[in-house]
């Protein structure tokens, strides 16, 4: 296996998320599908949109809670890096986006319920938060992403407010002013449903690092999946996405962004897989 690995390593001792009061688990802990170093909900996907709205309306009564969609790329890092797999595992909503983590785990005699692609989850949210008028907030995506999406998903669902939307430049994250000016953003939106789109893993550090104590319901990370909503960034055709082979048309499309993803990523994903089946029958 190649010994190169995914980005440097994040301490392993997280800060705790602030307790949650109410149910803050999407799915009970023993149903949970185990990858590698990730613990995957066995929700629907309709019972993944329902959680979310559920959590938005009692958003009173909880902190924010978060939702992330890891593929094989997440699982790789979450091998890699101790410390990730521990932020994952402190989510509250951990589903598969990738058909080959829906594979793999009935391959490991752990069948999930269906792939729950990130894309497809934050529009749906989005469609039922509008019945109820709620509002969203998108953050991150390429210029100008951030703006077509939020446009495309208020004309989608009439009902849906536009609480606002932040393209911050590239590095902000390291920045304190810039960081605390996004955040003040935010908290002065309140928004029910925050959309992050900052790429992984930045994003889900990013989320657990600065979104504790924000007016928020649900908060999910889409990464460049809001670019492709956008029309920023092609979406590989139905037919690839439908035998598994989305991340092969990503890669044609994309490869100096993406072969590291990829190239590397999926054999260490392969490799998982492999090793996770061979014990459980040693």
């Amino acid at each position: 296996m190649a010994k190169q690995v995914p980005p440097k390593a994040q301490n392993t001792r997280l800060k705790p998320w602030p307790a949650d009061r109410a149910a803050d688990r999407a799915w009970p802990a023993g149903e949970r599908v185990i990858i590698g170093a990730v613990a995957l909900d066995a929700i629907d996907f309709e019972g993944a949109v329902t959680w979310a709205l559920d959590s938005m309306k009692t958003r009173a009564e909880h902190p924010p809670r978060r939702i992330v969609s890891p593929n094989a790329w997440l699982v790789a890092l979450a091998d890699a890096d101790p410390g990730f797999a521990s932020l994952l595992r402190s989510f509250n909503l951990v589903v598969a986006d990738g058909l080959p983590l829906v594979w793999a785990a009935s391959l490991l005699g752990t069948p999930l319920r269906g792939q729950i692609r990130g894309v497809d989850l934050m529009e749906n949210i989005c469609e039922a938060a509008a019945a109820h008028r709620m509002s969203f907030y998108v953050l991150g995506g390429l210029s100008g992403a951030a703006e077509i999406a939020a446009r495309r998903l208020t004309l989608s669902y009439p009902g849906l407010r536009l609480a606002g939307i932040d393209s911050p430049p590239l590095g902000f994250e390291a920045d304190d002013l810039l960081k605390q000016q996004v955040r003040d953003k935010i908290a002065a939106a309140a928004p029910d449903f925050l959309i992050v789109a900052l790429g992984s893993p930045k994003q889900e550090w990013w989320i657990h690092e600065n979104c504790r104590d924000l007016p928020v319901g649900v908060i999910q990370g889409v990464g460049a999946a809001i670019d492709t909503y956008a029309g920023l960034r092609k979406r590989p055709p139905r037919w690839m996405r439908v035998i598994g082979l989305e991340w092969f048309g990503r890669l044609l499309a994309e490869p100096k962004r993406l072969w590291r993803r990829y190239l590397l990523g999926n054999p260490r994903f392969l490799w998982i897989i492999f090793r996770q089946w061979f014990r459980a029958r040693r």
